[in-house]
């Protein structure tokens, strides 16, 4: 799952206005994030065979050591219990989502990849993305869902508030694209979640946000 998992970002918003959407956008792609910094370091592996060992990015057991590390950071930061807990949350909807979306087989019978430990441990996965189409739907759904109450949930300042919705959506379609290039280009794309942080400080500056009531 990939646009799934900003939808998500996108609707939490209006539960904490106070909340970066930049935090809640990389809150949501963490664990992508740190898989991609393990698969460089050799500490994990993906093979375009379905193949992985994803134990400390994707592991149920980690997903949990993220989720409360989220919190305490947040806590640490901003002394603000209500946005720390939604960060932790945001941070494991990731690992529930993947649970159900995974192995993303995508017309493939790819095994079964979200472990519940580490190494050798079990590993889950509802595989609701063995179907492309499902992926497809899915994956555009939920963005489409985050990003309707995102602006329903919003005002513009001025029309660079609108441009800046714009641009970070035009940005998550570099994400596929990338997967096009060569193995030691596509490393780079690891890092692009760390665009977020830009992004969503120009739409926090330029737009007034509406609290759920």
């Amino acid at each position: 799952m990939l646009y799934g998992h900003i939808g998500v970002a996108l609707a939490a918003k209006p539960i904490e206005p106070k909340t970066p959407t930049s935090a809640l956008l990389i809150a949501t792609s963490l664990i992508d994030f740190l898989c991609g910094i393990f698969v460089i370091s050799g500490i994990e592996w993906v093979k375009p065979d379905g193949t992985s060992s994803m134990p400390w990015s994707h592991g149920l057991f980690m997903g949990v050591v993220w989720m409360l590390a989220t919190y305490g950071v947040t806590w640490l930061i901003s002394k603000n219990r209500k946005m720390s807990l939604i960060l932790a949350l945001l941070v494991f909807s990731h690992w529930v989502l993947d649970f159900i979306s995974h192995p993303m087989g995508m017309g493939q019978d790819f095994p079964k990849d979200i472990p519940l430990l580490f190494e050798n441990s079990p590993k889950v996965g509802l595989g609701l993305y063995n179907s492309a189409i499902v992926a497809f739907v899915t994956d555009i759904g939920l963005l489409a869902i985050g990003s309707v109450i995102f602006l329903v949930k919003s005002k513009t300042k001025n029309r660079s508030g609108r441009w800046a919705f714009v641009v970070l959506i035009l940005y998550m379609a570099i994400f596929p694209l990338s997967l096009l290039l060569p193995e030691k280009l596509s490393i780079a794309t690891t890092f692009l979640p760390l665009g977020y942080i830009p992004l969503g400080y120009w739409l926090d500056k330029n737009r007034t946000y509406q609290k759920w009531k």
